[in-house]
C-alpha cells in the first residue's frame, strides 16, 4: 500500500489525474491504476509537453468513482531541463473531481534542482503511488 492517500467522494464526478511540470522542466510519465491485490486496471502514458501540463480522465465506463476505493496509482516520472539554463523547477501529479483538487497527504509535489537537459539523454526520475479512499459520508 502507498504512503500517499488521495480522499476523493465516491458519489462525485470523474476522477482526472494531472501532470504538472513548470520553468522549463518536460516531464513524461507511465501511470497505472491497480487493485487491492495489484491486479491491473488501467495504466496509460502522459507527457507534459510545451504546456506544463496534461490530464487523464481515469474513471468512466469501465472505472467507477466508488470502485477506486483501497486500489492504488503508480506512477514513474522522468524529468528533464527543455532549456540548459533553466534546470530547476517542481513536478506535481494532482488528482481533480468535480473541478477541484482532491487532498492528497503528503501532497505529491517535488521540487526539482540540477535537472539534465533532455538533449544530454538523461532525466531525472520520480516513483511514487497514492492509495485512493472515499470521504466520509457522515
Amino acid at each position: 500500500m502507498a504512503n500517499r492517500v488521495c480522499t476523493i467522494d465516491g458519489g462525485g464526478g470523474d476522477v482526472i489525474i494531472r501532470l504538472r511540470a513548470n520553468n522549463g522542466l518536460r516531464a513524461a510519465a507511465e501511470l497505472e491504476v491497480t487493485d487491492g491485490g495489484g491486479a491491473s486496471r488501467d495504466k496509460w502514458k502522459m507527457a507534459s509537453g510545451d504546456s506544463g501540463s496534461v490530464e487523464h480522465t481515469l474513471t468512466g465506463v469501465t472505472i467507477t468513482v466508488p470502485s477506486l476505493e483501497a486500489n492504488a496509482l503508480r506512477w514513474a516520472i522522468l524529468v528533464c531541463a527543455s532549456i540548459p539554463a533553466a534546470r530547476a523547477g517542481a513536478v506535481d501529479i494532482d488528482v481533480l473531481q468535480d473541478g477541484k483538487t482532491c487532498p492528497l497527504v503528503p501532497a505529491a509535489h517535488w521540487a526539482l534542482t540540477n535537472t539534465p537537459d533532455c538533449d544530454s539523454g538523461s532525466a531525472t526520475p520520480i516513483n511514487a503511488a497514492l492509495t485512493f479512499q472515499l470521504k466520509s459520508q457522515a
